[in-house]
């Protein structure tokens, strides 16, 4: 069976900001974590796989799910000898699929050599197809993962499939599932009825076929059990329907003392029980300008806003700020002017580099399976300027934040006026929940792409409020202000609102107010705004179409700010517009998606609808839609992507003229 995809939604969505910002020592005091976060007080260290289970050779340990044709499945093999293995003298031998177009299939026997790489005793090492011809092994100390291919064919499966590792023409070891009928190299290297199919789908990554815990080898279907987890570089020590009762993407009882998930102590990372986790390694690149480093204070207003829904958000910046925010993996990176996620021809070609080879150098692949990578950058344009101001996969688990050249270079922290000061602390945390919401699968419109700046969408996701921070109340007059900023000079100048620092609770204050929506707000009609209903969560006046009048009759306004592709006003007047329970709808577990599709499985609204809203629910617009290679998270880690708006000019200007 070939499964091949035939679109993906280019939804990698970035932020309307641009910057080129650089620090040394960031100083800026935020407020104290909040007491649900228990970070430990020291650095956990990553600690070797057990090596208690003794074998006679190599061991193929697990076997991960794959969908389509181009898919990059990959399997675990385990070394249990007591000795080092040089994997030059095995092959691995599977049924293959082409990674490129017509992504045809080969139901018979290819054999993959492997290269020369010592494997240790007690090592795990990942083995999987080369999906894509750029990537490279990622071999370290503490972990190795490369990839095969022959030519554009690789090894995969689909629910029905063999792995076979072999040496010297004989089978070493094989597992055979579902329907598959490929015989071993050594007769009676499998024997019986096949192990149980892979659960397989588009929503269904982050499974496997797990091997049990000692290494059983009876050449059976006894030895192999279908997982709901995937414990890359460690032990199957997770029970295969292991609860997620907190739905944070990791089973309840990894999150113990003294286990492993994986090659990680997640409870030593801060993981507990009955709290949704949630994983940030954040490198960054120092320069002159302040915001390509990450504030403490920045980072410390994300973690209080993800408290309050009893989401604990851990953050891993290295040694930065001593022993907070430090789980031994987040660090300086080499300063680029110019680093986005895949970049364009004209990116390449001036030279801009991508997230993924930094990451590939600098996050270990041990955290692959939990950990969500975070860049601070200095800009998205060729030229190091000012460009948007962030960039995300969509059900991903990589961002970049780029506010270089927004005004906050060449200057110490300290010599910062108060106004950018806070400036820089509020673009840097809006910037980094903005761009985290869509890894965690949220829109500018919540549950759609567009339109942009609905008023009663009152999250930190919308335009309208990411840069200018939400209302303070949303049931009193001045609650519109954040919205109607937006509407041009002229308007908001009659509304007494001169630049951003004017905005009540705005980003020149230190009360900036960041949040997902709760969904609440009643429903709006661009054809008919009642103008004494407020924002949809309590009444007051709002002078829509702002002529002046609060009208007694509903009134008909593109409140959406509508524009052609040459941003000139073009109205369009939708109905209706809805509001999105965000925090209902986080999507923590990356693992289980490749095309960015949120099903509920791991959210807090488990009797939603398991499909998109229909056309007369929405306000759609999917007309950028191209294919995009997007593979297992672990193997090739990409997902799906589309840039987002260029900073304006007033916003440019304010920028560079604010004291």
């Amino acid at each position: 069976m070939k499964y091949i995809r035939i679109l993906a939604l280019p939804l990698t969505l970035s932020l309307l900001l641009a910057a080129c910002s650089e620090q040394n020592s960031p100083v800026v005091k935020g407020p104290e974590q909040p007491s649900v976060i228990t970070e430990p007080t020291t650095p956990p260290v990553v600690t070797e796989p057990v090596k208690t289970v003794a074998t006679s050779d190599l061991r193929i340990s697990e076997i991960s799910t794959s969908y389509f044709s181009d898919s990059a499945a990959w399997m675990e093999v385990y070394n249990g000898t007591g000795k080092a293995i040089n994997l030059k003298d095995y092959q691995v031998r599977a049924y293959s699929s082409q990674r490129v177009a017509p992504y045809d299939d080969e139901l018979k026997p290819r054999s993959y050599p492997l290269p020369d790489l010592m494997i240790e005793p007690g090592e795990y090492i990942l083995i999987g197809g080369q999906g894509v011809s750029t990537f490279a092994d990622n071999i370290s100390k503490e972990a190795k993962q490369i990839y095969v291919h022959d030519g554009d064919w690789i090894p995969n499966w689909y629910d029905s499939g063999f792995v076979e590792l072999t040496s010297q023409g004989a089978t070493v070891d094989m597992v055979r599932f579902g329907d598959n009928t490929a015989q071993p190299l050594t007769p009676g290297a499998w024997k019986g009825a096949n192990a149980l199919p892979l659960q397989i789908g588009e929503n269904r990554y982050g499974r496997a076929l797990s091997r049990a815990l000692n290494l059983t080898d009876t050449d059976t279907a006894s030895d192999w059990t279908a997982n709901a987890w995937l414990t890359p570089f460690g032990p199957n020590n997770i029970a295969p329907l292991a609860a997620d009762l907190d739905l944070d993407g990791m089973p309840d009882m990894a999150e113990a003392p003294g286990m492993k998930y994986g090659a990680l102590d997640v409870y030593a990372l801060g993981a507990r029980a009955g709290v949704r986790d949630l994983f940030l390694e954040i490198d960054y690149m120092p320069s002159q300008d302040q915001a390509t480093t990450p504030l403490e204070a920045a980072l410390d207003k994300l973690v209080k806003v993800f408290a309050a829904r009893n989401i604990a958000v851990h953050i891993d910046t290295g040694t930065l700020y001593g022993n907070k925010y430090n789980l031994g993996g987040g660090n300086a990176v080499a300063f680029q002017a110019c680093t986005t996620i895949e970049p364009t021809k004209e990116q390449a070609a001036g030279g801009c580099s991508e997230i993924y080879s930094i990451k590939a150098k600098n996050q270990s692949a041990l955290r692959r399976n939990l950990f969500h990578y975070v860049l601070f950058a200095n800009s998205q344009q060729a030229d190091g300027k000012a460009g948007s101001s962030g960039y995300a996969e969509i059900n991903g688990n990589d961002l970049i934040v780029t506010l270089g050249d927004f005004g906050f270079d060449g200057l110490a922290l300290d010599d910062l006026s108060l106004n950018r000061r806070n400036l820089l602390v509020n673009f840097q945390a809006g910037t980094l929940m903005h761009e985290l919401g869509h890894n965690l699968g949220l829109r500018h419109g919540g549950f759609e792409n567009g339109p942009n700046y609905k008023p009663n969408y009152l999250s930190i996701m919308n335009y309208a409020y990411q840069l200018n921070g939400l209302p303070q109340t949303f049931n009193q007059k001045g609650a519109e202000l954040p919205w109607a900023y937006n509407a041009g000079k002229v308007t908001r100048e009659k509304l007494g609102v001169f630049n951003r620092c004017d905005l009540p609770g705005g980003p020149c204050s230190d009360n900036f107010k960041m949040d997902y929506s709760d969904g609440s707000s009643a429903v709006l009609n661009e054809n008919a705004l009642d103008e004494r209903g407020g924002l949809g969560r309590g009444a007051f006046d709002i002078d829509w179409n702002f002529d002046g009048v609060i009208d007694a009759k509903p009134v008909k306004f593109d409140v959406t700010f509508d524009r052609d592709n040459s941003g000139n006003p073009k109205p369009v007047y939708t109905a209706p517009l809805r509001d999105w329970d965000d925090w209902g709808n986080l999507t923590l577990s990356f693992t289980r998606y490749w095309s960015g599709n949120n099903n509920g499985v791991t959210t807090l609204n488990a009797t939603r609808p398991t499909s998109a809203p229909t056309a007369q629910q929405m306000h759609d617009d999917h007309a950028d839609e191209v294919a995009v290679p997007l593979f297992d998270a672990l193997q090739s880690d990409r997902q799906q992507t589309a840039a987002e708006q260029a900073p304006s000019a007033e916003l440019l200007d304010f920028l560079r003229t604010v004291r």
